[in-house]
């Protein structure tokens, strides 16, 4: 049947190959960090500019105060001591991390968030997720539920802590997916995440996704087969 022709002769993906991974707190955890990289780190380097010139002002201001032999301690207050001379450089230093290394850093404060996700991620399973690469994409299976996610949808690939991930549904980088997709909510909803996949197959799902975009962008029979493919 047609269903299964392959995205083109040049795809090494193992059609029907399956694995497993884990989804509890901990890979909720991981997936954030992994799909949300970008962000922090374009968000960390703006943060991080702006307590540079935070500090930048205090240290004008302190050179001013001794020239001008002002009581900086008096004049300030104690808590205006603290906030110059150490919360503005604990916050350089804290966005200057998350601006060079996004992926190390835990989402803190957010422990309901991610206990939720786990939840959600594990649907009506134990835990477990077998994944399987499908000619159209890739399968995810929680228990009875299922996720479709075309390779068109995924965009980058992110190691966290040992464990490589696929980004998938980047408002950005596929605006175009999205256009195709109309109003199908399935796109919306089930693929704006990441996912666990074999590090030597990750680099293989991009180059797959770039070439089935380009397929459904010219050929309409197979974007609506991907769109059904992804509504299943």
């Amino acid at each position: 049947m047609e269903e299964h022709v392959a995205i083109d002769a040049a795809s090494t993906l193992p059609y029907g190959r399956t694995w497993d991974f884990t989804v509890d707190e901990a890979y909720a955890d991981r997936m954030l960090r992994a799909y949300n990289r970008a962000y922090r780190r374009k968000t960390g380097k703006g943060f991080f500019v702006f307590c540079l010139l935070l500090d930048a002002l205090v240290v004008a201001g302190t050179v001013k105060a001794f020239v001008d032999g002002i009581d900086i301690v008096a004049d300030m207050g104690v808590g205006g001591m603290l906030g110059a001379y150490v919360l503005f450089p604990a916050l350089t230093v804290f966005f200057g991390v998350q601006a060079l290394v996004p992926d190390k850093m835990s989402f803190w404060g957010r422990k309901r968030v991610v206990r939720e996700l786990a939840e959600e991620l594990a649907g009506d399973g134990d835990g477990t997720v077998r994944a399987r690469f499908d000619v159209l994409g890739v399968t995810l299976a929680a228990g009875m539920e299922l996720t479709h996610i075309p390779y068109a949808a995924c965009y980058d690939m992110a190691t966290i802590e040992g464990e490589t991930f696929v980004l998938v549904g980047d408002a950005k980088e596929q605006s175009a997916l999205y256009n195709l997709a109309g109003d199908n909510a399935m796109l919306r909803d089930n693929v704006g995440f990441a996912f666990a996949a074999p590090a030597d197959r990750a680099a293989a799902i991009i180059e797959a996704g770039k070439r089935q975009f380009e397929r459904m962008r010219d050929d309409e029979a197979y974007r609506n087969r991907v769109l059904r493919y992804m509504g299943d």
